[in-house]
Order: structure tokens, then sequence, then C-alpha cells
């Protein structure tokens, strides 16, 4: 395949890197095995000449973006190869490529590898590999104990990583180089791999199994990003909805999670898509209802994201993460369809954000103080030169969304990993890197006021914008607009040349490229690039807000108790009244008692006077 003079590709799809893990082999719910003696051997043969199934989930998910119905199975453990193919130059016949592994997102919940084509993005010299991974239940289940200890689909990526680091050289690619890149949930599962003692090739020379990651909006900070103890909920309670739905125990009595397990294992993979999507996250959690999990000792997730930071265990190395200038948009839109009287054409209400905040902070329910709590964050998010101006509110609301899901998390993530030269503990930190994108194309079919929304950065980085009629039958894809401009190539050529860059030599921009250097994310600066028109380098990225969802949100949206099972409480009050009506029961028994013994010495007093 080419797409310019001398830019040829070699395309490898459906391979698989680990066994199926279905219902007839007993791996449901169990870590990844490998394929078996097949690769390793001189005479083996596979034909990689098209996408295996898509992984089970709601299907719906992806008619919208790809032409032909998807197929869905357990048996989905495959990836795909797009190596350059390069040979006008001497010293691209025998070199080996820098690896790119992008893992797709979306709430852990849906994805295929398939909306992700590397045609485009492999003729920048670098090995792109995608791939498909467990989601939903099938991928994260768990009992919280050894029956189901969740996390199957991180363990799907650690497969995966092995199996480039065993296999790539195969395929031109270098396994010293190997640049780890996820969007949304796939950018949390990486940031969750810093973490991890399982993310290395060779425990015992500590090898990493990858060298450099791109995190684009996502981190393992984010409160979605791992399911904790929340109220009265958690994964195990999860796992008992879902076996409730699938038909495996009963409300009255629940499963020990052993036979739960084995119930749900006994069930095809439909009746567990089909149950999971009548499991809700309980009030009070942003995460799940199936996600990655704490899952102990010397496995995935030895303790939560903010304590292994603290403790300082996670991977040093370099990277780069960001956010879109809109990320919240799309969730906007979500909490206002159907609002009687908004018209978000229009901007917003005041109240109407208000009342929006109120269901939000409802919402959470293990919040006391939710008056005051919904004043701060109104407080926040009030343009106060003209609190009342309709565009404003509305804006106000898209980035509220964008700093509460998405920003205060990546610009904390970073803030662990970045460069303080003011503390000599500090020495031996690896340079990182932040960008907002904030590049909106002129022909973009969603409306003005959505900006640039979560994912578009995604968009250009697989070139989009460089897509035809003959591109779109080769994928399968429907792109969200087929028109349009150079700026549009421009930029979407600019957002693979950094990224690229930085997967060869660790550097986005080794040349004063477009008249601007990126420079580091350190302590010191915070800086960041703006990628746009006319890019420029900028500083303290949305700092004041990040920090009111980092230091003052947790302070004023104070919690109750966490308890696994809620016991009602007597008010102190209802004490002292049964206290009080206690006493009077008891005097007035009292005064009855001393009435009657009165009456009876006075009758009977008067019966002796008479008698004489």
């Amino acid at each position: 395949m080419t797409y310019a003079q001398y830019r040829f590709i070699n395309i490898f799809q459906g391979i698989p890197y680990a066994r199926a893990p279905t219902v007839f082999n007993n791996l449901r719910f169990k870590a990844p095995e490998d394929i078996g003696p097949r690769w390793d051997i001189d005479q083996a043969h596979w034909c990689a000449d098209r996408y295996r199934d898509a992984c089970p989930q709601e299907l719906w998910h992806l008619q919208d973006k790809y032409y032909d119905p998807r197929n869905m199975s357990e048996d989905c453990l495959h990836l795909n190869i797009f190596a350059p193919n390069i040979t006008d130059r001497p010293d691209n016949r025998n070199r080996d490529y820098a690896v790119l592994v992008f893992v797709h997102g979306n709430d852990f919940k849906w994805g295929d590898a398939v909306l992700y084509p590397g045609h485009i993005l492999a003729r920048k010299e670098v090995l792109v590999v995608t791939f498909n991974y467990r989601l939903g239940a099938l991928g994260f289940l768990s009992t919280l104990d050894q029956y189901a200890p969740g996390n199957y689909g991180l363990m799907d990526i650690i497969k995966v990583l092995e199996f480039i680091q065993k296999y790539i050289t195969l395929f031109r690619g270098d396994p010293d180089k190997v640049t780890l890149v996820g969007h949304d949930s796939g950018a949390a599962a990486i940031a969750l791999l810093l973490l991890s003692p399982k993310a290395k090739y060779d425990n015992v020379v500590g090898k990493p199994l990858f060298h450099q990651a791109i995190m684009m909006s996502g981190s393992d900070l984010c409160e979605w990003a791992t399911i904790e103890d929340v109220w009265n909920a958690n994964a195990a309670t999860y796992a008992r909805d879902l076996g409730l739905a699938a038909g495996c125990g009963t409300t009255e009595q629940d499963l020990p999670t052993q036979y739960l397990v084995e119930c749900l294992r006994g069930k095809s993979f439909d009746d567990i898509v089909n149950a999971s999507a009548s499991v809700y996250k309980r009030y009070g959690s942003l995460a799940g209802p199936f996600g990655p999990v704490v899952d102990g000792p010397n496995r995935i997730l030895p303790d939560t994201p903010k304590n292994l930071r603290e403790s300082g265990q996670f991977m040093k190395m370099k990277i780069i993460s960001g956010v879109t200038t809109d990320e919240g948009a799309y969730l906007a839109e979500n909490v206002t369809k159907g609002l009687p009287g908004v018209n978000m054409n229009f901007g917003l209400d005041p109240k109407v954000f208000r009342q929006i905040l109120h269901a939000m902070v409802r919402e959470r329910a293990a919040i006391r103080n939710i008056e005051e709590t919904v004043d701060a964050i109104e407080f926040e998010y009030t343009y106060w030169a003209k609190p009342d101006n309709m565009s404003a509110v509305r804006q106000n609301l898209i980035d509220m969304w964008s700093d509460q899901v998405y920003g205060w998390c990546m610009d904390a993530m970073l803030k662990y990993h970045a460069c303080d030269y003011s503390d000599s503990r500090n020495e031996n930190c690896e340079p990182v890197y932040m960008y907002e994108f904030a590049h909106r194309s002129e022909y973009e079919t969603l409306p003005f006021w959505m900006g640039i929304p979560h994912h578009k950065d995604v968009d250009y980085l697989f070139g989009h914008p460089f897509f035809n009629e003959s591109l779109g039958n080769i994928t399968g894809l429907i792109p969200e607009q087929w028109d349009w401009t150079y700026l549009d190539r421009n930029i979407s050529e600019y957002v693979q040349d950094m990224w690229v860059n930085f997967t060869r030599y660790s550097n986005p921009t080794i040349d004063y490229s477009r008249n601007v250097t990126w420079w580091p994310f350190s302590m010191l600066n915070l800086s960041y690039i703006k990628i746009t028109e006319f890019s420029y380098m900028d500083i303290n990225f949305r700092q004041n807000h990040y920090a009111f969802w980092r230091e003052f949100y947790p302070s004023i949206s104070s919690l109750w108790p966490i308890t696994t099972t809620p016991q009602p409480t007597p008010h102190p009050l209802v004490q002292y009244q049964y206290a009080t009506w206690s006493l009077v029961g008891a005097a007035l028994v009292a005064v009855f008692i001393v009435a009657a013994l009165s009456i009876t010495l006075w009758r009977r007093s008067k019966s002796e006077t008479e008698l004489y």
C-alpha cells in the first residue's frame, strides 16, 4: 500500500497474541495464556489478511462508525501490525523501526481496533500496533478474592507487550523502543501499568515492557479510572448485581463467590453482555460498574493509584499527556439534552446551570453538605464580569466537566513525573510534556458551541483529514466528516510528526519545527504546547481550576463514612426523648401506686371509724 512516493507499508491483521479466553477452555475471568508453541517454530503460518472479531460488547456503539456489521466473540485477542516497507534509501533496508502501540479507550466498555487503522501513521517510519482486549464484565469482573480477582483487560495489554518483546523483530520492529499510546480509558490503563510491578518483561532484571508513554485525555488518578469502595458499593457488589441479572443467585440469598463465578462461566458471552447492560453504577461513584480494581500484592495493582504515587512506586519514563480544549462538550450535551426550554445553540440559563450542578452533586450520594458544595462549584465556574451571559454559562458548563472528569487528574499525574529542579532527590527524573489540542476544522459537523471536544486529537493522530474513498473502502470506517481543508491536513501532519518523533527519538520536536520547540513540563514552569494553526508554548494551563478539584473540592464535599452494610444510627434527640418519656412513665406509675395506697388506707380508716 502507498500514500506517497516510496511510502509503502506492510499490513498484518488479526494475529492472535493469546489463547481465546472462552467458556469452552475455562479461561474466562482468568489471566490470558500464551498462544502456544506454534509461534516458535519455523513452519508456523497464519493468514493475517483481515481483522478478527471484536471483543464482546454492546455493538450498537460501533454501528455508526463502521460500514459492515461487526462480529464479536471471546476469540478476540488479536493484534494488527502496520509496518513501514521503505526501500528508497539504503539505510532503510535493514533497519528496525520504533514501535507505537495504541490502546483504545471508551470507558473500558466498548471499542475495536478497526476504528484505529495505522495505514497513514505508519508511513512516518514507525511500526504501529493496534489490538483488542477484553472489555466490560468479561474484562474486569471482580469478586475481590481469588475466584475472580479482576483486571483481565489490563493483563491482556501486558500480554500484547510480551508478544512484542518476543516477536516484533520478525516485523522489523525494535523491542527496545516501544511507546504505549492510549486515549481515555486506554490512557488510564497505561498509567495504571506505570504503577504495576507486572508491567515488566523480566522481573529479575526489571526490564520494562515499554519505554515511553503518551496518555491522551486520561490518567490513573481520574475518579473513573479505578473502582474503589464508595459508600455502599464496590467491585464485588457489581459482581453480585451481574449474577442476579444473569440468573446466578437470588435477591433473597447471595451465592458464595466461588459458585457465582462458576455460574457466570457457564453463561454465553451474549448472556453476560446483556446482563451487564442492566448493572448500573451506584450513586457516589464515577467509576464502574466494571473497570480496573486494586487486586492486592503480587498482582496488577497492589494499592490505590494515589497511595502508590505518594510512595513513589511508579516507573520513571518520558511521557506526553494532554487534553483537548473542550473535553467536556459531549458531557454538557448529554446533561442538557431533553431539558425543557434549553437550546444550547443559544446558551444556557444560570438557573439551569445550578440545577445541573445540584443533580451532579446529588448523584454523589455520599456527599453530606450538598448546598455548600453546589455553591462552591457555581462560584468557581461563574464568569463574574457578566454572570448572566448565557454563552459564558454554557462554556463554564463545558469547562467544569472538562476539568473535573479529565483535566485535573491528568495534571496531577504529570506533576508526579515532572522534574523538580529545586529538589536534589529529583535528579534522575525524565522529561515529560503536556499539550492542549485546540484546532477545530472549518468543516466540523458538530455544533459550533461544542468547540474541540473529546477524541478530536485522536482523529488527527490517525490522519482522518487524509481519508479518501479508497481508504474508506480499505478500512471500512465511516469518518465523522469527509471534507477537510489544507490546514486540517497540516495540523494532522504536525501531530503525527511530534508523536512519531517522540516514539523514535524521545523528543517530540527534534528540530525547530514550525517555529516552535516543545519544552518539557516541569515544576519550575508548567509549560505546555497549544496545538493550533499557529502553535505556541504557554504556561500554567488551567492551574486555578485544577487546584479547585484537587485541593479544595475534597475538603468541602465531606462524605458519609463508608460501611459495607450501612446501619441505622439513632438520632441523639430520639434517645433523649426515649429517656424522658421513660422517666415520665415511671413517675406516673409511682403516682398511681401512691394514690391507690392512699385511697386504700383512707377507706380502711373510714370503715374502722363507722364500727365505733
